[in-house]
């Protein structure tokens, strides 16, 4: 099974790059810790998002996206038992 969204559209409309990158960040850690997550928009975007939201939505999901499989990597490395 796999989940898409949940980043709040208002915020992607009105508020700044900090803030989407912060709430991305958020969604994916429970939501998405696992995989199992398409990161984007609560429902449909508007075309006022302005391009650094987005820019900013998808940085965030790259960089928890490339700490989660380095997490694995050390884990199938050193051990299931292995905890960070």
């Amino acid at each position: 099974m796999c989940l898409m969204g949940n980043i709040n559209t208002s915020l992607m409309a009105i508020g700044n790059p900090e803030s989407v990158e912060e709430a991305t960040k958020e969604v994916i850690a429970k939501a998405g810790k696992h995989g199992h997550l398409l990161v984007s928009g609560g429902c449909g975007l508007s075309a006022n998002v302005p391009p650094e939201n987005m820019s900013a939505m998808i940085k965030a999901a790259k960089e928890v996206t490339l700490l989660l499989l380095f997490i694995k990597f050390i884990k199938l490395f050193f051990g299931k038992n292995f905890n960070l």
